[in-house]
């Protein structure tokens, strides 16, 4: 056969493509194949990477069918460019169905410039010149072909990539410090999440969220795709290999942990802990209670060495095992959390410490939890964007809003003991922030009035309010209010204010079994694109709806 593959694999792509392979190799043979080729493939294929490769010094011939099928069935793209790359009319051919498959499927392209200057590919000047013109004359005598082939090489030129260096593949040298910091924390960390959240987390960590998050995607190190952040698994794998490398058997020492058992070790190893900056704990995954007494026991100790700690995150992707008692985690006595922590995730918590100290932190997520009270007295909150304390069933109280100016989302969806908010919501002028408010499943009767004057709030939801029966005027300014979700609640009308709602697209009134009448819209609701009106007793609509 003219060409090999490292092993099968079975998983495929998130497209609907087969993807045989995780990466595909293109290269000059003529340069590279006996040297640095052999030593890259040799090492992706050590690190269980299915990698193809073909076998053939490409020399002037049609490119074959299977080579470009291969690279539609891989995931990722190695394009190693050396001085006679652009020689070969075959590696020409690859490269420009390389970055069709970019474009067409999000194929992951890494470009290495081996001895070679990224500019001369991007501007087709030097070697990369004289192929088109005087050395094999291609403007004449591959007219048809040209303007796709110099168009591959101006965009693979421009994507950032591996400078090599005497066969020395250095991944690191491709960062700046935050840079790295932010990759880091993707691969470990934030994988999957929403970006517009990531990057205010960064920025609470001084790290330049919206920026480097551009970078990296710009160098195809994550993708994007509705609004989450996705890392392929081969560049994840890189990343987290960068924390292991220095100390591969001492977790106790990595600046960032993920893995159960790692994790585990690290705590009852009763040394190190001082470089960690992210811990993310999946509970579920683990095969008994993970706080056992042990753990319990050394908890506090251990917390107080990890000066650093930016983000932690102890979660179950069983959503059922919230309400289950044996997964309620009580901190010892005199527990503190580092002051510099910006990030805290701790699903079924029993509470927060008496001395909690919340002056950095962007966003708390407490879901499931067992509060019936966030915090005692005033905390210094302004910094905190995101507040998630969904699922808690004994919360019967929320703080005072005032302490929150910044606060952009809330979420207490499921708290059913929470009978109201509290009446500083949008009651203060600096509150002007707040976006998403989230109520659903809560026995809530009322909004307080001052809901109105939330300028900047898109969505309110308050489905499965068994309790709700009113909706306020309003009266201030909600000039902003896209979505309006009320249902299964026992509301009966809206006020006649609501057709002053200008930016108002949809209003969902589903299964609410006493709503009677909608209200004559006096105002310019020319947004409204969905209203919802199944299961109510509502028999006409007004002549000012149509």
């Amino acid at each position: 056969m003219a060409s090999t593959s490292a092993q099968m694999v079975s998983d495929s792509s998130p497209s609907m493509r087969i993807c045989l392979y995780d990466v595909f190799l293109s290269f000059r043979g003529e340069d590279t194949c006996h040297n640095f080729t052999d030593h890259l493939y040799t090492d992706l294929v050590r690190r269980g990477i299915t990698t193809f490769r073909d076998d053939i010094l490409k020399r002037g011939e049609e490119i074959q069918p299977e080579l470009l099928k291969a690279i539609e069935e891989s995931k990722s793209s190695i394009v190693v460019f050396s001085k006679n790359y652009a020689d070969s009319r075959w590696c020409l051919e690859e490269l420009a169905k390389i970055m069709e498959c970019r474009k067409e499927y999000g194929q992951i392209v890494l470009p290495i410039f081996y001895h070679v200057d990224p500019s001369d590919i991007c501007k087709q000047r030097g070697s990369f010149g004289e192929a088109f013109t005087t050395k094999y004359d291609y403007e004449e005598n591959w007219k048809d072909k040209v303007e796709r082939w110099r168009e591959a090489l101006t965009q693979a030129g421009n994507i950032s990539g591996w400078h090599i260096n005497e066969g020395i593949l250095n991944f690191k040298s491709l960062f700046v410090e935050d840079n790295l910091v932010v990759f880091l924390d993707i691969a470990c960390f934030f994988e999957g999440e929403d970006k517009d959240f990531v990057s205010k987390i960064l920025d609470g960590c001084k790290l330049y969220g919206e920026i480097n998050i551009r970078v990296l995607w710009e160098r195809c190190l994550i993708t994007i795709s509705h609004d989450r952040i996705y890392m392929h698994d081969l560049i994840q794998k890189m990343g987290l290999k960068i924390v292991q490398e220095q100390y591969p058997e001492e977790p106790s020492k990595w600046s960032r942990l993920w893995n159960p058992s790692d994790i585990y070790s690290a705590f009852i190893s009763k040394k190190g802990m001082k470089n960690v900056e992210t811990i993310s704990l999946e509970l579920s995954r683990s095969n008994e209670i993970w706080f056992t007494k042990v753990v319990f026991a050394d908890m506090k100790k251990v917390f107080a060495k990890m000066k650093k700690l930016r983000l932690l995150k102890v979660y179950y992707n069983d959503h059922h095992s919230l309400v289950r008692k044996e997964y309620k985690t009580s901190l010892p006595e005199g527990f503190e959390f580092p002051r510099g922590l910006r990030y805290l995730h701790w699903e079924g918590l029993e509470s927060l410490p008496s001395n909690f100290d919340s002056e950095n932190l962007v966003a708390i997520n407490l879901k499931g939890s067992n509060i019936k009270k966030l915090w005692k007295g005033k905390k210094n909150l302004e910094k905190l964007k995101f507040v998630d304390v969904s699922a808690s069933q004994q919360l019967i109280k929320m703080p005072n809003f005032s302490s929150m100016p910044n606060l952009e989302r809330l979420n207490i969806g499921g708290c059913t003991s929470l009978h109201k908010l509290h009446s500083s919501i949008g009651a203060f002028p600096h509150m002007k922030c707040l976006k998403e408010l989230f109520l659903d499943r809560t026995v809530i009767k009322e909004l307080p009035s001052s809901i109105g004057c939330l300028e900047s709030l898109k969505t309110i939801s308050l489905r499965n309010c068994s309790k709700f029966e009113k909706f306020p005027e309003i009266q201030g300014n909600m000039k902003c209010l896209k979505t309006l979700l009320l249902d299964s609640t026992v509301i009966k009308e809206l006020p006649s204010s609501i057709g002053c709602l200008e930016s108002l697209e949809a209003i969902s009134l589903w299964g609410c079994s006493k709503f009677e009448k909608f209200p004559e819209i006096q105002g310019n609701m020319k947004c409204l694109k969905m209203l919802f009106l199944d299961r109510t007793v509502i028999k006409e609509l007004p002549s000012s709806i149509g």
